[in-house]
């Protein structure tokens, strides 16, 4: 295969209308140690994982003039980085972008307290709370009720976000907080068995067979950066996984994000992942596994098994390359999606194969 000459490559606009948002890891540090922590976080973690602040407004100044203008800033629990959030929200405002803020809500003691954390975060357009049996484990859930009010009080929108496994703990957090939160100001998620949910004894019940066979489009269209850079086709589990695998997408010490962003739109395997899921993926190498037993118990188990698997991860880079794979999500993309810039490339033949990355560093 020759090398594709970069100037031959389709220009493509710097709006990327899949993806929504970015997400920054503002700190992989937690107060608190949730028995379903998907990262599997917690008090102990190295302060060596918080982002620098600088290189943080630097890459939001970047996602802007690539046109992603809605940002999420999450963790571990962004607060214990209340400086660097805190100048995040000010750079928001500056950049005249959207963005809301993930947390536990550790800190809201008093509804006077959490009024103060608040008022010079009012640039941002959400405040997100994740409660739930596990995390009211750690946090008083009197904490998310006076966040909520001190959202209110100083103009952020509150939402929490729930975990579950059981319908009924919606319903019960819901009527909890009936008087300070409307029914659609609440999210809530099945857990998956990824992160510490795999040392529960009960574990959480397999979704649906056609949960696997669909396309993931939630998890792809919000890209995480972490602290160090390093950029992840979505927020799940395979963070955490070390060392290259096709859904790292590359790192923001060493690319830019437009560039980033546009080798995204030549990930065969992330945009397979979002046409079909990663049931596809593993439909693509079931044949070639020594040892094809994987979660397929939901989506997010499926892919971190398949990433984290060193035979299946180096046997989705390979096919990555493959030329009739790209023709075919090509012609998917513009089927399903009205997305023309894969099919576009095609018109310099399998050279175009040559710009195609899949996976961090390429």
């Amino acid at each position: 295969m020759t090398e594709f000459g970069e100037t031959m490559m389709p220009r493509l606009s710097n709006s990327h209308p899949y993806i929504r948002r970015i997400s920054f890891l503002l700190t992989q540090r937690c107060p608190i140690r949730c028995r379903h922590c998907v990262y599997r976080l917690g008090p102990s973690t190295n302060q060596d994982t918080d982002v620098v602040t600088q290189e943080l407004l630097d890459w939001m100044e970047q996602a802007v003039e690539a046109g992603i203008t809605e940002f999420c800033f999450t963790g571990g629990e962004p607060f214990l980085v209340y400086d660097t959030l805190q100048r995040a929200a000010s750079k928001v405002a500056h950049l005249r972008a959207k963005a809301g803020v993930i947390t536990n809500a550790f800190w809201a003691v008093s509804e006077e307290a959490a009024r103060r954390k608040l008022e010079p975060l009012c640039a941002l357009q959400e405040l997100s709370i994740s409660a739930d049996h596990f995390h009211q484990e750690y946090v008083p859930f009197e904490r998310v009720r006076h966040a909520i009010v001190a959202a209110r009080t100083v103009g952020i929108p509150p939402r929490v976000k729930v975990a579950y496994t059981d319908d009924n703990e919606v319903t019960i957090l819901q009527n909890s907080l009936a008087d300070v939160l409307a029914p659609d100001e609440m999210d809530a998620d099945m857990l998956r068995n990824v992160g510490r949910m795999v040392e529960q004894e009960a574990l959480a019940p397999p979704l649906p067979r056609e949960a696997l066979e669909s396309g993931c489009q939630a998890t792809t269209r919000a890209p995480t950066v972490l602290p160090d850079g390093s950029v992840c086709g979505c927020c799940g589990p395979i963070l955490t996984l070390k060392g290259d695998h096709p859904m790292w997408l590359g790192n923001l010490r060493e690319k830019s994000l437009s560039q980033i962003l546009r080798d995204v739109e030549f990930n065969v395997v992330y945009q397979l992942i979002r046409i079909r899921g990663p049931y596809a993926l593993y439909q693509l190498i079931a044949d070639e596994l020594d040892r094809p037993s994987f979660d397929m118990s939901s989506p997010c188990g499926l892919c971190y098994s398949l990433l984290s698997n060193r035979q299946s991860s180096t046997l989705l880079t390979a096919r990555a390359h493959d030329f009739s794979l790209f023709r075919e999500v090509a012609v998917e993309r513009l089927l399903i999606f009205n997305e023309p810039v894969m099919l576009a490339s095609l018109q310099w033949g399998e050279n175009a194969m040559a710009n195609s990355l899949v996976g961090a560093g390429n």
